[in-house]
């Protein structure tokens, strides 16, 4: 899921349902990041991720 912060709010922007059970692998985490992230390019941008997001090449 993508979200923007506006005034202390988290408002979804983006999000993908995954057809399996379990946590999303790399190629499906950089799908959804090169959906949105284009877009914000010209703002500020900081990604916050749960213990899923252990990928040192996602993070890079």
């Amino acid at each position: 899921m993508i979200s923007v912060v506006w005034d202390k709010r988290s408002i979804p922007i983006y999000f993908k349902l995954l057809d399996k059970l379990g946590s999303s692998n790399f190629d499906e985490q950089e799908a959804v990041f090169k959906k949105a992230l284009p877009i914000f390019k010209n703002y500020k941008t900081v990604v916050l991720g749960d213990r899923e997001f252990c990928s040192i090449k996602l993070a890079n």
